[in-house]
């Protein structure tokens, strides 16, 4: 028989894989009401998030994005992705973020999956990043799914670690 904390654990996970599973990620217009309600909240986290701050102008424009992704949850806005072109081989990861709502469930993780599998269609060959000190679940995240810390490129505000995947074709 299976202990008590034991079947609420598994309960918990079971209700997470369902959640996960019926959140849909689609390339979305960079200028959608959806992108832009995503990238507001984004950038107000990182408001609070930052000790510097964070400046809507420093979100990247819809002009130098080649693809933005929305995760919707019934259809409402709770995560996003962007992908900006650095060269030929090589996109740039940009405002990965999940709404404090589907955290926990594994949402980062498929956006990140997603990012990755959309840029290797698009022939890029590698995925670059960068992320703020403070961000350290993004740092897990990145780490964990084969991301490995590299020298810092470009010259990206709030950015204190740089990270690079060669994306396989």
């Amino acid at each position: 028989m299976t202990e008590p904390a034991e079947a609420v654990s598994t309960l918990d996970q079971a209700e997470r894989l369902l959640r996960l599973g019926a959140v849909r990620i689609e390339p979305t217009d960079a200028t959608s009401p959806d992108a832009c309600t995503c990238l507001t909240n984004y950038a107000d986290e990182l408001r609070g998030r930052f000790p510097e701050g964070f400046a809507d102008e420093d979100l990247i424009s819809p002009a130098d994005t080649v693809l933005f992704l929305v995760a919707r949850e019934s259809g409402t806005p709770v995560g996003c992705a962007a992908l900006s072109q650095l060269d030929d081989d090589t996109c740039e990861l940009r405002h990965l973020w999940v709404h404090s709502s589907a955290r926990s469930i594994g949402l980062g993780r498929r956006l990140l999956t997603e990012v990755e599998r959309h840029a290797a269609d698009q022939g890029f060959g590698r995925l670059r990043l960068g992320t703020h000190k403070v961000l350290t679940e993004a740092d897990n995240l990145y780490r964990s799914a084969g991301y490995h810390e590299t020298k810092s490129y470009g010259g990206a505000t709030h950015t204190h670690r740089w990270f690079t995947k060669q994306l396989g074709r």
